[in-house]
């Protein structure tokens, strides 16, 4: 017997040797009339997860629906939203397919072991509404929000949804997956004041509340489910003084220092809310002085908190530019509420958001573009000890009309420990074509696996395009450990349609 689809169950009265078959479908829609509102759909479903590995079925996981399932994850949804100048309201289901390995194997890629589908919760309904009045209240702007959404999920799972004290210790074989609903009510005022000397004061009040409805806890809990409730005021200040000096007729430079102090009541963390929403965090220079850094609802901040930071940005002519951010947040106390479990050592913590000690990671971020046909951008976390925690690099170019080259640099570091769900990683990307004769060239693409000393994927091959039709011919190495034959090559043949799209 085997396991046919990838699915962690062995399929019966299933011989080598014996034909089987295997599909999917990758379908959306949109439609916009005229008006506020508009809807769609996506329906994307496979009835093997090593399928578009086998098959080399490119660019898979597109982006064509309100909510986006991310790599290797296929999502299905249906969804309605309608926006104004002062108003915004969506409300949306789906449900997620995974196709993410979970465990590789070390004797051969067939025996690897993927995520569930039932770890991935089905969302019905999720809901985000945001409201501005027209005109001023108090002088400065008001804004409201409210969200609501409801999950239920078919497995158990522990970290990083359930919080730490929580997790049972010992075997959760038959332990129901944890539901739960949440409605959130958020007011948020802020008024911008600049003095005379170009000094910006910016002061805010921000005031939440949620209410959780959890169901299915582990049996230690001694309850199966509760409704809970939580609060937090928070008050604050955004100060920020640029400050630009001329170096010639066509250059200057900004120097923009920057600080925001927060005092927030202590929001009552209990550790029967789980975290379905934030479970990572990727710090930079717009979320750095958010009064939620976290993306979602789950996890939420408290405290007394100083945010610092300076921007400087050179101008010259042409629209060229280079700039550089460097920011750090402190904090009042450590905050243990932030710590996780390392996935390959459940009773070690660490911190995978880089702000449950008193002092955040360090933020730097750039960009440079010194001609219209050069850019680049960068940004890294880094901690305390100067250890840099995630990086990320890219740098693409132009030259002629159609020639062009990219080549990205991606490392993270964040994990305590190198093991089979918790991987470090480090990838080196570079694609490119360049044009020889008219419409004829050569592309060429590759992701080298700085960790493991592999280039995974390469490609080179002859391209026509005539801004039409792109045509590509070409040969194509793949050693990623997901398909289960191992690692292949072969010829390529990608035919591109300006008006319909592309196939390969």
């Amino acid at each position: 017997d085997f396991d046919v689809d990838s699915d962690g169950d062995i399929d019966g009265n299933v011989r080598f040797g014996d034909q089987t078959s295997r599909s999917y479908f990758l379908g959306h829609g949109e439609f916009d009339p005229a008006g506020a509102w508009r809807w769609g759909f996506t329906a994307e479903r496979t009835s093997d997860k090593t399928l578009f590995d086998r098959y080399d079925v490119r660019a898979p996981y597109q982006d064509n629906g309100l909510y986006y399932g991310d790599q290797r994850r296929l999502i299905s949804q249906l969804y309605a939203e309608r926006q104004t100048d002062r108003s915004y309201f969506s409300i949306a289901a789906f449900s997620i397919q995974s196709l993410r390995v979970k465990e590789f194997s070390l004797v051969t890629p067939a025996l690897n072991v993927f995520e569930s589908d039932g770890d991935l919760p089905f969302v019905a309904p999720l809901i985000e509404a945001r409201w501005e009045p027209d005109g001023p209240i108090l002088g400065g702007r008001l804004r409201l929000r409210g969200s609501a959404v409801a999950l239920s999920r078919d497995d158990y799972i522990g970290s990083p949804v359930l919080r730490p004290e929580l997790i049972p210790v010992g075997p959760t074989t038959g332990y129901p997956g944890v539901d739960s609903r949440r409605i959130s009510g958020q007011a948020e005022w802020r008024r911008t004041m600049i003095t005379p000397i170009g000094l910006r004061w910016e002061p805010f009040v921000d005031v939440r509340a949620d209410v959780y409805s959890i169901s299915d806890l582990p049996p230690m809990m001694g309850v199966e489910g509760d409704t809970l409730t939580r609060g937090r005021a928070t008050a604050g200040l955004d100060v920020s003084y640029p400050l630009i000096r001329r170096l010639g007729p066509d250059a200057d430079l900004i120097l923009e220092p920057m600080a925001q102090l927060s005092v927030s009541t202590d929001p009552d963390r209990d550790a029967r809310i789980p975290n379905e929403d934030s479970p990572a965090l990727e710090l930079d220079e717009s979320s750095l002085f958010r009064i939620d850094r976290f993306p979602g609802y789950d996890q939420l901040e408290g405290g007394v908190r100083f945010t610092t930071g300076a921007r400087a940005t050179l101008r010259w002519g042409d629209g060229r530019q280079a700039s550089l951010f460097v920011g750090r947040s402190f904090r009042e106390d450590d905050e243990p509420a932030f710590l996780t479990p390392v996935p390959d050592a459940p009773t070690q913590l660490y911190d995978p958001s880089g702000l449950s000690g008193d002092t955040s990671d360090w933020v730097v971020q750039g960009s440079f573009s010194p001609s219209d046909r050069i850019r680049g951008w960068g940004h890294a976390t880094i901690d305390s000890s100067g250890d840099v925690r995630r990086a990320e690099v890219a740098v693409d170019g132009r030259w002629g009309r159609r020639n062009l080259a990219t080549v990205s640099y991606i490392v993270d570091r964040s994990n305590p420990l190198a093991g089979i769900e918790n991987r470090n990683y480090e990838f080196v990307q570079l694609s490119g074509q360049q044009f020889i004769y008219g419409n004829w060239g050569v592309a060429v693409s590759g992701i080298a696996d700085m960790e493991r000393n592999l280039i995974t994927r390469s490609e080179v091959g002859l391209l026509f395009d005539d801004d039409c039709f792109r045509f590509e011919l070409g040969w194509r190495r793949d050693n990623t450990q997901v398909r289960p034959s191992g690692p292949s090559e072969g010829i390529y043949i990608r035919l591109n349609l300006a008006t319909f799209g592309g196939t390969g």
